[in-house]
């Protein structure tokens, strides 16, 4: 009855298991070929993802050994069914991974070196497919935070092959005419050129090319560099179809142009769902021009119809290039402060506007969520708590005085904290909130998920390891509208 399976490097032969009901399989940290022979049967698959992979993998040959159905009902021979796999999966993801060129020691020519080509050819292949006499089934694509490095031409023409693949609009629109969902984050430029990362190469034709794919309505990009290609270059084709749901990562300076933040603005305008996600710095661009652009997207009666649900995700992330001086942490805790309270003040006009009357029959959710993030496991900061958490209350209370049929949910996450300091947060919020359970109908979660100070590891894992504080509010006249829970797994992390 397993729905979901998870398999990392090292793990036991499941040869010998089936899980006909399985239809998520996650494979964490395979390196090099897969060895398929471990892996059990599951016919029912729809979702795999691959996480942690350092190197070329053989896609293609782990997909044709490792599915397999009996032949006759009591044969035990069993065939492999490739096309009933890659036709009927409705949903990709590649995270972390890292997919490495092919170097100038490999010969194309050489039997011995045909299969390093033959990896290369796969990961196209597995992404790219062309249909046979089967419909590709494919819904959603994830490539977050990966690099499939491209091999030059010097390599030979094998891969010069397929590489074209990854700019061809066609073969694209063949193999992806199904998407309904594409999320890409960013590989660190830092390692890579982003020219040279086929998976930026490929979101950058299936953004610019979106009128292609009609059903595509849910698009997240968090990478600020093509963000700001997007919007400047294939702006049209991007609102030519609807989008539903909308959520991008932007910087600091593209809230410093007043086009960049009047596009971003229309398409957010024309979503149901939409997502700011923004580091904190201090500076004008923080604390004035991005409360303007959120006020403006909340502003419904200025042709925001659609718009239902409104996140915005500040974070706070504490570089090591900054050394451990908590003035960091401290000025940055301080942009939020007069962040929030310049919104609030843009909120309070909306109460007494000729459209407050609209306004309050609003069910529009806006979620609010602050995310400190440490590279090291013992960093100084300490939250100045009793000015921050009055600034979450009074927010909480402004936004539901404006949409009184509306939902406010703000979570606070960091992923490293001692016992000590978190009770202090916990018992700091819960003063200041406490207040709030007699005027609204309010709902409070927190919990922690810190394996990697439990495991002493020397650095925190940014994605998956935090403990957060989660509170959701709405009027208490106001049941039936729809709330979503303070602890939706659907928050950005």
């Amino acid at each position: 009855n397993v729905n979901r399976l998870s398999l990392c490097q090292g793990s036991e032969s499941y040869e010998s298991l089936r899980f006909p009901k399985a239809q998520h399989l996650t494979l964490t940290g395979y390196n090099g070929h897969f060895p398929c022979e471990n892996l059990p049967s599951m016919p029912s698959l729809s979702s795999i993802v691959f996480e942690g992979s350092t190197d070329t993998t053989d896609l293609l040959d782990f997909l044709k050994r490792y599915k397999a159905v009996e032949s006759t009902p009591h044969s035990t021979d069993e065939t492999p069914y490739f096309e009933n796999i890659i036709y009927n999966l409705r949903s990709i993801a590649i995270v972390n991974c890292q997919f490495s060129t092919l170097y100038e020691q490999y010969d194309e020519d050489e039997e011995e070196d045909r299969v390093y080509f033959e990896r290369y050819q796969s990961i196209c292949e597995f992404l790219l497919p062309l249909p046979s006499n089967q419909l590709i089934e494919l819904k959603v694509l994830k490539l977050e935070a990966s690099l499939f490095e491209k091999t030059s031409t010097q390599s030979g023409q094998y891969c010069h092959k397929w590489n074209q693949q990854f700019v061809d609009l066609e073969r694209i629109k063949t193999s992806l005419s199904g998407l309904e969902g594409f999320v890409y984050s960013q590989y660190s430029e830092r390692f890579c050129n982003l020219e040279m990362n086929q998976f930026h190469e490929l979101s950058k034709q299936l953004l610019a090319h979106k009128d292609s794919f009609p059903r595509l309505e849910s698009i997240h990009i968090h990478s600020p560099s093509l963000v700001q290609w997007l919007l400047s270059g294939a702006y049209t084709n991007l609102t030519a179809t609807p989008i539903k749901e909308f959520c991008v990562t932007i910087s600091s300076s593209h809230l410093a142009s007043n086009d960049f933040s009047s596009k971003l603005q229309n398409i957010c305008a024309k979503a149901t769902k939409c997502c700011l996600v923004i580091e904190v710095q201090s500076g004008r661009e923080m604390t004035t021009l991005l409360p303007k652009l959120c006020f403006n997207i909340l502003d419904t009666m200025d042709g925001n119809f659609n718009l239902r649900t409104f996140q915005l995700v500040l974070i706070v992330d504490h570089d090591d290039s900054e050394g451990n001086d908590p003035a960091h942490c401290h000025q940055r805790n301080k942009s939020i402060i007069e962040f929030s309270d310049t919104l609030m003040t843009h909120l309070r006009s909306m109460s007494t506007d000729i459209f407050s009357d609209c306004y309050a029959k609003q069910p529009l959710i806006f979620k609010f969520h602050i995310k400190t993030m440490h590279r090291t496991l013992h960093p100084e900061c300490e939250r100045e708590q009793k000015g921050f958490c009055a600034t979450i209350r009074n927010l909480i209370v402004t936004y539901l005085m404006t949409f009184s049929s509306g939902n406010i949910q703000c979570k606070l996450s960091q992923n490293h904290t001692t016992e000590c300091s978190w009770n202090d947060d916990v018992r700091h919020l819960q003063k200041e909130l406490s207040s709030l359970d007699r005027l609204f109908d309010v709902d409070i979660n927190s919990a922690k998920n810190l394996h990697h100070l439990e495991n002493n590891l020397s650095i925190c894992n940014k994605a998956k390891d935090y403990a957060y504080y989660a509170i959701s509010a709405r009027s208490a006249r106001k049941k039936s509208v729809v709330c979503n829970s303070a602890y939706d797994k659907r928050w950005h992390t």
